[in-house]
């Protein structure tokens, strides 16, 4: 999934991950269509999907301190490229009140 020096990936509509409010358990899917630049010229173009699900609430340890009461989520990414194999992600995010993102694990999905 990585896209290297000079790619970028542009959707056709801005993507609103999450809601404002959002319940333990929920999942929200959402897809968008882009097109592939690679040094300002288009490379291709595909469609990508996202799984949104909110885990609720746990504690983190992290070298900087324990977090206790952390907003989870786990979202899956999985990117179809026209003409090309799907290729996608999963990233888990644990979020500190009024601080932010303070952790984040995934995996590349085969």
């Amino acid at each position: 999934m990585a896209l290297g020096a000079g790619k970028e990936i542009i959707f056709d509509q801005p993507l609103t991950l999450l809601p404002a409010t959002v319940k333990q358990g929920e999942v929200v899917k959402l897809e968008a269509n882009y097109i592939l630049l690679e040094a300002k010229q288009k490379k291709g173009s595909g469609r990508q999907t996202y799984e949104i699900k909110v885990e609720g609430n746990d504690s983190s340890r992290t070298p900087l301190q324990n977090f206790a009461d952390c907003f989870v989520i786990t979202t899956t990414v999985i990117r179809y490229p026209a003409g090309g194999t799907a290729e996608g992600y999963m990233v888990k995010e644990w979020y500190a009140r009024d601080i932010g993102l303070i952790k984040s694990a995934g995996e590349v999905l085969r």
